[in-house]
């Protein structure tokens, strides 16, 4: 087993047609490359993966995780809040990389950047696997939530409360630390913005054009994204999707990472 090794990270920047530049960070030199990109208020360049990836054999793999636009280390930029130019970002990010046909594994938000990506350019992705999914719809978040959530990246104590919702077991301490380091860090429009993203740019009807490989992986007891939900509005309308149950809620790289690096191994392997 090739273990991850954080201090072997290459880090890098592109620069997007817009001009806005994007931080990731590289490791490995295998023929098969995987995109982790990241859920709501998170960053490539931050430990939010760290728990998972110690458990991820690297053997045959170059991985590369990547801050979305206005995240971590990439540009704190106001514009370009769309699930399309997210998704061109990524697509410009692999570019930089000198990479194509990517593994892409987007959790929550960041997976409905992938839908879009496998669907509307079926050509350019080897494989998706969509962790704790957000669908290609409009999802029904009212501006109580947002104000919620908002509160919630601003306050320590509160964000526990506010994390305990989404998770079915307990995560350590240094976890938590990590995970409010990241979104605290994150500028409040960006945070704002990405949330509106997820409850608009519905692109449903164009998922049956996805060619990728895809796996679903769902907590049993998310509490946002349910198995129901994903099964309907992401499993079914994706041709030849599968889905995987794990006993957690919605967290599940932080609640479930040996569980959930061995799916991700065993649907790379499955491709080779």
């Amino acid at each position: 087993m090739l273990a991850f090794d954080p201090e072997a990270r290459a880090n890098s920047a592109v620069r997007t047609e817009d001009g806005t530049s994007l931080f990731y960070w590289s490791a490995g030199d295998g023929p098969r490359t995987l995109l982790f990109v990241h859920g709501w208020g998170g960053s490539g360049s931050g430990r939010f993966w760290a728990p998972l990836l110690q458990h991820l054999d690297l053997s045959g793999i170059r991985l590369i995780a990547a801050d979305l636009r206005g995240h971590g280390r990439s540009d704190k930029i106001r514009a370009g809040f769309t699930t399309e130019t997210f998704a061109r970002d990524m697509f410009a990010l692999l570019e930089h990389a000198a990479t194509n046909r990517p593994i892409v594994v987007g959790y929550s938000m960041s997976a409905k950047w992938a839908q879009w990506m496998s669907s509307m350019a079926p050509e350019r992705v080897a494989g998706q696997i969509l962790i704790s999914p957000a669908p290609a719809l409009a999802l029904p978040l009212t501006d109580d939530i947002l104000i919620d959530w908002l509160k919630a990246a601003r306050d320590r104590s509160y964000f526990n409360a506010w994390l305990r919702q989404f998770i079915r077991h307990p995560l350590a301490p240094e976890i938590v630390d990590a995970y409010f380091e990241d979104v605290s860090s994150t500028a409040e429009h960006t945070l704002r913005e990405t949330f509106n993203m997820c409850r608009t740019g519905e692109f449903a009807s164009a998922l049956s054009a996805t060619r990728a490989p895809t796996l679903g992986i769902c907590g049993i007891y998310d509490p946002v994204l349910s198995p129901e939900l994903m099964r309907k509005e992401v499993v079914d309308r994706i041709p030849g999707a599968r889905m995987a149950l794990l006993d957690c809620g919605h967290e599940i790289p932080l609640e479930k990472p040996l569980e959930t690096a061995a799916l991700i191994e065993a649907f790379v392997a499955a491709l080779r």
